[in-house]
Parts: C-alpha cells; sequence; structure tokens
C-alpha cells in the first residue's frame, strides 16, 4: 500500500499516537501452582530430613526464599527428580526470579516431558514476560496432558481475549468455567478453584459474577492477600471505589501486620507492593504510586541483581509519571533508569523493551521532542526482533513513528499489525485514523467499522 506524502497537521499526528494501546498498567493476575499430588523422591521416601519435605513444608507457608535452599539440597541429593525442579521453579517465579524460574521448568520438562505443573509454570512466566506465542503454547501443552484442569484453558482463553480473537477466547473461557463448575461441585470447599472461575468471569467482563467468586473465595480462605487484590481489581473494574479501596487496604493491612512481626520477610514486602500498586493503577492517586514506590525500593535493595524487581519499580514510576503528574520529569527519568537496569540484567525481557519503548513515546507526545520518539521506536523494534509475530509490538511501534513524523513507516507497521492479527481493534482504529489523514476516505471508514466491530464483541 502506497501513500502520498502529505503533511499531517499536529492534531492529526497527537490523535494518531494518543490511540496507540501504549501499555496495560498493573501487574497481571499470576495463579500458584496447579493442584496436584507431589511424590518423595524414590531414594527418599520415608526419609525423616528430606530436604524436599522441607522444601514443600516451606512452599506451603510461602516462604519462598527459605524454600529455595531447601530444593538446592534436594536436587543436589537426586539431580534428576523433575518435581523438585518444578517446585523450585515456583519459588523462584513467586519470587520474581523469573529467568531462573523458566531455567528450572524448562529442566523439569527435560525430565520428565509430560509434567503438566512444569509447563503451565513456564507459560506463567512466558505471558508475564510477553512471550504470548511461547504462553499460548505452554497452556496447549498442558490442556492437552490434562484437559480436565481449568487453569490452562482460561489463562490461554486470556490472552486470546487480549489479541482480539473473541471467537477463540470465548470457548477457552467458556470451557474453563464448566471445568470449574464440576470441580466446586465435587468440593464446594475448593477456593482456588472459586478464583480460577473469578478469573474467567473477569476476563469476560462480567464482573458482578466474577466479585461473588472472589467473594466465596475469600470466605473460605480470608487471609488471601491475592485474592483480595485481585477482587479489587474487579470492583475497580466496575467503578465501586469504596469497596475496591476496601479490598486493596485490607491486603496491605495484612502486609504491614506480617512485617511487624517479621520485618525480614520479603515476599510480604512484594504483596504489599503488589496491592498498594493495584490500587494506584486503580484510581491514579500520586500518594498511591508513591508508597508503592517505597516497597517497590524495599524489594530491589533486598533483591540485588533481581530484573523483574526493578521492571515493576520502573513500571510503577512510568504510571506515576503518566497519571499522577510529572511536571519536571523526575520520575520518567527514574523509570527509564530502572527499564534500562531491567534490560541490563537481562537483555530478552521483551515486556522491559516494550514499556521503555511506550514510556518514551508518551513522553515525546508530551514534550514534541522526536528523539524521545525515535529512542522508543527502535526499543519496539528490539521487541520485534525477540518476538518477530508480536502484533501489539508494531502497532505500538506505528505510534513512536507517528510521534517522529514518520508516518509511512507508522502506517507500514499497521498494517503489518493487522496482517499478524485480524481481531486487533485498536490497529484498525489507528489505520482508520492514519487513512484519514492520509485523505484516503474509503479504507478509513472501512477500517473504523471493522474496529467498532471488535470492539463491540469483547464488551
Amino acid at each position: 500500500m502506497s501513500h502520498s506524502r502529505v503533511r499531517v497537521g499536529e492534531h492529526g499526528c497527537r490523535l494518531l499516537v494518543c490511540l496507540v494501546p501504549v501499555v496495560v498498567f498493573g501487574v497481571g493476575l499470576v495463579f500458584g501452582p496447579l493442584e496436584q499430588s507431589v511424590a518423595a523422591p524414590p531414594e527418599a521416601a520415608g526419609a525423616q530430613a528430606d530436604p524436599f519435605q522441607v522444601g514443600m513444608r516451606l512452599f506451603d507457608t510461602k516462604q519462598y526464599d527459605r524454600a529455595i535452599g531447601a530444593f538446592n539440597a534436594a536436587i543436589q541429593r537426586n539431580p534428576s527428580y523433575a518435581e523438585a525442579y518444578y517446585r523450585r521453579g515456583e519459588c523462584w517465579r513467586k519470587t520474581w526470579w523469573l529467568d531462573r524460574a523458566k531455567k528450572d521448568f524448562q529442566q523439569a520438562i527435560q525430565l520428565d516431558p509430560n509434567h503438566v505443573q512444569a509447563h503451565f509454570g513456564k507459560a506463567l512466566v512466558d505471558e508475564t514476560t510477553d512471550y504470548w506465542d511461547e504462553a499460548i503454547a505452554g497452556y496447549t501443552k498442558a490442556i492437552r496432558l490434562d484437559p480436565g484442569l481449568p487453569l490452562p484453558w482460561i489463562r490461554r482463553g486470556g490472552l486470546f481475549w487480549n489479541r482480539g480473537d473473541h471467537h477463540r477466547a470465548t470457548a477457552d473461557l467458556d470451557r474453563g468455567i464448566v471445568l470449574c463448575m464440576k470441580k466446586i461441585a465435587q468440593n464446594t470447599a475448593d477456593a482456588n478453584t472459586y478464583r480460577a472461575r473469578a478469573l474467567a468471569y473477569h476476563t469476560r467482563k462480567q464482573y458482578d459474577k466474577a466479585a461473588a467468586d472472589y467473594a466465596e473465595m475469600l470466605r473460605l480462605d480470608p487471609g488471601n492477600v491475592e485474592g483480595l487484590v485481585e477482587r479489587g481489581r474487579t470492583l475497580a473494574a466496575k467503578r465501586d471505589k469504596p469497596g475496591s479501596d476496601a479490598d486493596f487496604l485490607t491486603a496491605i493491612a495484612i502486609c504491614t501486620d506480617t512485617l511487624q512481626r517479621q520485618p525480614d520477610d520479603l515476599h510480604a514486602y512484594r504483596q504489599r507492593a503488589i496491592a498498594r500498586n493495584a490500587k494506584a493503577f486503580a484510581w491514579k492517586e500520586r500518594d498511591d504510586f508513591l508508597a508503592a514506590l517505597s516497597d517497590y525500593d524495599g524489594v530491589v535493595a533486598r533483591s540485588p541483581g533481581c530484573a523483574a524487581a526493578v521492571f515493576h519499580r520502573g513500571h510503577c514510576h512510568a504510571g506515576a509519571s503518566h497519571y499522577a503528574g510529572d511536571p519536571d520529569g523526575a520520575l520518567y527519568r527514574k523509570a527509564l533508569a530502572d527499564l534500562t537496569e531491567a534490560l541490563r540484567l537481562d537483555p530478552t525481557y521483551v515486556a522491559a523493551w516494550r514499556e521503555r519503548g511506550m514510556c518514551r513515546t508518551r513522553h515525546a507526545i508530551q514534550s514534541g521532542d522526536p528523539t524521545d520518539a525515535e529512542a522508543g521506536a527502535a526499543d519496539l523494534t528490539e521487541m520485534i526482533r525477540l518476538v518477530p509475530r508480536a502484533a501489539r509490538a508494531y502497532c505500538g511501534r506505528a505510534g513512536a513513528y507517528g510521534a517522529a513524523r514518520k508516518l509511512d513507516q507508522s502506517m507500514a507497521d499497521l498494517d503489518k499489525a493487522v496482517e499478524l492479527c485480524p481481531t486487533m481493534a485498536e490497529a484498525y482504529e489507528l489505520r482508520g485514523r492514519l487513512n484519514m489523514a492520509f485523505g484516503h476516505t474509503d479504507a478509513a471508514r472501512a477500517d473504523l467499522a471493522r474496529a467498532q466491530e471488535l470492539q463491540a464483541a469483547l464488551r
């Protein structure tokens, strides 16, 4: 598709880049391990001081940092014990060492290719770090190995939903809901299954049903911080600020109480940071961002070298800069510094390339500095190199090119985004706006109509 070189006004450029889906702020919903019985290692069965069982006791009481040491000893005792690698991987994931978690999940899969939990755990890490194709493949493998587990269906459905693929998303989410209903019928006290079904309903924007399931989950497990944060997000999506704030503040209070009793409990710091971060992104209040950043400072200081910890803080700095006011650009500079450090620690961290690219693009829109836009485009180019079929990366780079006044390149990226993901409403809307700016009225109307059709399917 060729385009005549016409001069598009400042308003047109700003409209184009402001419509780009620059980032989905906030920490995603992350579930724990799939429920499954755990066998002791053959040579250690019945052993009184079996390090694997020590690790499991620590794991079950959420002492993940300490459990890692016990699983290290279990692996030293039996290097071919897949379950020990999987459990250590879960500890790494829950403590935000995502690269280490992925390696352990891969080792567990190498030792036991049919290890459902390891495929699921690796898929969670891939989803968190923006390797969506790999995540979908991992969830699909888990489904093939055990089609009766609800969570792989629900997580895969969520990724399809994020891509605008309403048909496949609905099929997966509905299947997950049906499987949850069957499990609840067998055990009405299964808090984890209520939580899984709540996630499915939340993804489908059926917030009343999601809130009801979270209520039942929290009745069964009233101190569950993750459940409180997730229900707080659901209530925020319903614009129920009093209910949402109550859940976030309860989660924060539980973590604060833990830290008063155990000041070195790093997991409580992480959980409180997530709760404060969720509250900040739900209601965009500056004090909440600053409180979350204070906790992230504590986590980063206690986890030197952890790319995800620095990334989360950078993400929060970026959100504070975007939503809570940043007149001197200090928060923006801190966001860039954190995201750059995360990429130094892990150059394959796709989510950090995306975040830094979009952070720079937003700043370019506000400042009018094309240098920031070009740097943002370069970051998104690296994301494309790592995940070549990520339509959202092309869509984001189109916004960066728009801010840099490189409109032909912006159009080429939007064409590629639509080619890779024909159900991506944002790409059609952006391309429609740009076609309108180019004076291609018929093409613009067709794109905008398609965007409306896709958006309506996901309401």
